[in-house]
């Protein structure tokens, strides 16, 4: 996915929208919550461009 300069991606702010899931983090198996991009069995894809990801600022209701 290639976002234009200046793009703005914004998350929900509904924790709901962001299931606990199963995983792995350095070697350790844990639980946390699914990130807001994500994908599952697939190869070679990025997110290229200049872009601003906004999600703790509208969560804590600073926007």
């Amino acid at each position: 996915m290639h976002l234009e300069d200046g793009a703005l991606i914004v998350f929900s702010d509904d924790f709901d929208d962001y299931p606990i899931v199963k995983t792995s983090f350095e070697g350790l198996n844990t639980v946390r919550c699914i990130s807001p991009i994500n994908a599952n069995n697939v190869e070679n894809i990025a997110i290229t461009g200049t872009m601003v990801l906004l999600m703790a600022a509208v969560m804590h209701g600073v926007l």
